[in-house]
């Protein structure tokens, strides 16, 4: 059963402590109270143990006195019988980040064996939090960003249950803190497992210094074992661009999914282009995806007026899925990067 908060009426909600919960934009949640705490949980069979589970939430904390290492917000998944996992905002050494919960004081950095360094204070972060069936939790992404090393906790060393029930929860659960958080997303899903395929690059720039393009990229895909093949032209598309401090950067709003490819030649050597449609509503200027014999092929974008920030690009994670539910493609890539001429924020491949 999918868990989603709407800020305006969260209504779905049942609220734990007295501390003030303000719907709106944003749901706004304020501890101002040492000693009380105000956290939001909803029951959710999906969160029962055995069941494979995905909690994705966007916040900021705009204030907070910690408790030592608890900066006192938290997402948890709670299976209601032995095991939770949760995802909180920390501090450790001065730095501020998400760690995983395992055992003994949340005021103790000890207590948070796995740690992603991501400012929650200073702007909105996304996570997505996981609960396998295993037991396991782990940190899936972090501003879009899978992390390295991998941010995974083993079912061993994961808490108890915060209640009884399976649950989804979320907010400033921590009585010795004090902190002010307010959420925009949260929701509860399963994961979509996706065949993961690979990327090579042939070109990458951003802000190319020799045309138009804001972004121009090239590449090879090879499909996962066990694909069932692409068809753009009636399976949804996404395309993400990242960095692993900064988090997506493309699209910006982002216009994911893109539907509206048109198709030509036969299966084997087709070939995908984005229709018209799609490309006055998204402002791309060209999206290809070229067919090969084998599972693999050719993939080029090209966008003439996207905006990118001033920012480093030394390293830029690709994905782009095609499809959706079980038969969703994964395409995935890390390009190494180099800024040419060195201070004016034009980046090509490392290669080129």
């Amino acid at each position: 059963m999918a868990t989603t908060l709407d800020p305006n009426n969260p209504g779905n909600f049942t609220q734990d402590g007295t501390q003030t919960a303000t719907p709106g934009n944003v749901l706004t949640l304020a501890d101002q109270n040492i000693g009380d705490f105000v956290l939001l949980f909803a029951n959710d069979s999906d969160a029962a143990a055995g069941v494979e589970l995905d909690v994705v939430a966007t916040f900021q904390v705009t204030a907070t006195t910690p408790n030592n290492a608890d900066a006192g917000n938290r997402v948890v998944i709670n299976d209601g019988i032995a095991k939770s996992a949760i995802a909180a905002c920390i501090q450790q050494n001065g730095v501020n980040g998400i760690g995983l919960y395992s055992q003994g004081s949340t005021s103790d950095p000890a207590a948070y064996p796995v740690f992603v360094a991501v400012d929650w204070q200073a702007a909105p972060v996304s996570i997505r939090l996981r609960r396998t069936a295993t037991g396991d939790a782990e940190l899936i992404e972090v501003n879009g960003v899978a992390p390295s090393p991998r941010a995974l906790l083993t079912a061993d060393k994961a808490p108890p249950q915060c209640r009884a029930g399976s649950t989804v929860e979320f907010g400033c659960a921590s009585p010795e803190a004090t902190c002010t958080v307010a959420y925009s997303v949260f929701r509860s899903e399963k994961p979509v497992v996706a065949v993961a395929g690979k990327l090579a690059f042939t070109r990458l720039r951003l802000r190319d210094a020799d045309s138009t393009d804001r972004i121009r990229l090239r590449a090879d895909y090879t499909l996962g074992s066990g694909t069932n093949n692409i068809n753009p032209s009636t399976e949804p598309v996404t395309v993400k661009l990242s960095t692993p401090s900064g988090g997506q950067f493309y699209p910006s709003p982002d216009f994911n999914p893109i539907n509206g490819f048109d198709v030509k030649g036969v299966v084997g050597k087709r070939r995908w282009t984005l229709n018209d449609a799609e490309r006055a509503r998204t402002g791309i200027e060209q999206i290809v995806f070229d067919e090969d014999p084998t599972p693999s092929g050719a993939f080029v974008l090209r966008d003439l007026k996207t905006n990118l920030a001033t920012m480093d690009f030394s390293t830029v994670n690709v994905e782009v899925t095609i499809g959706s539910g079980s038969s969703q493609d994964k395409l995935t890539g890390t390009a190494t990067m180099v800024e040419k001429p060195p201070g004016s924020g034009k980046w090509r491949l490392k290669s080129e």
